[in-house]
């Protein structure tokens, strides 16, 4: 496991920001990524009422999300300018936590782990946000073994990942969704957030 040392947080969000600008026009609708998940919450988790993408980019993955769960309101962030101009998106560093998240999603989805600076603390932040019943799936695949920039920060096997998870004590199963790709689904755990500010690396005096 291997996080790219930035020199600021300013760095890493203009990197971030920067790789979303030059990947937006060649964002392929891989809607075989999303489709397992969408049939999972819709078969065991058929009363989610609010869902949560972060990273996502051109929304591609709320829209499906929405459409597979049609009595569920979905949402996204993304950290770059750009997310504003898409539906169902917010600017916003999914390292942070809006108060009005709290223990409120059904569940909440993301392919981009590899883009964190913290990793454990994202998610602890978004577990968080899960509500009593909720579950947070976490997509990995072969591409976020390494460090690749300081835009894909951090680099960690599948087994890498699962220990982590397990360490935490969030671990609740694993999703295959097309070898080698699978998502790791995590669920509520109790969070001292005065506890897990220490591992965020910029302690963002912003974040709650």
């Amino acid at each position: 496991m291997k996080v790219y040392e930035h020199s600021s947080y300013e760095e890493y969000k203009q990197k971030n920001v920067e790789l979303n600008v030059q990947k937006l026009p060649h964002v392929s609708n891989l809607i075989d990524k999303y489709l397992p998940v969408a049939d999972y919450i819709k078969k065991n988790m058929p009363w989610a009422k609010f869902g949560m993408c972060h990273g996502s980019r051109n929304a591609k993955e709320i829209m499906i999300f929405r459409d597979k769960l049609s009595n569920c309101e979905v949402f996204g962030t993304d950290i770059s300018h750009t997310a504003t101009d898409y539906p169902y998106t917010i600017e916003w560093d999914y390292h942070n936590v809006k108060e009005e998240w709290l223990d409120r999603f059904d569940f909440i989805y993301s392919n981009t782990l590899d883009h964190s600076h913290s990793p454990q603390y994202a998610v602890y932040q978004w577990i968080r946000c899960l509500n009593e019943n909720g579950l947070c799936f976490v997509e990995w695949d072969i591409d976020k073994e390494e460090v690749e920039n300081a835009a894909d920060c951090f680099g960690a096997t599948c087994q890498e990942y699962r220990e982590i998870f397990q360490n935490m004590g969030c671990l609740y199963g694993e999703l295959e969704i097309q070898n080698p790709r699978m998502a790791f689904i995590l669920h509520k755990i109790p969070v001292n957030f005065n506890k897990i500010k220490r591992l965020n690396k910029f302690n963002a005096s912003e974040t709650i």
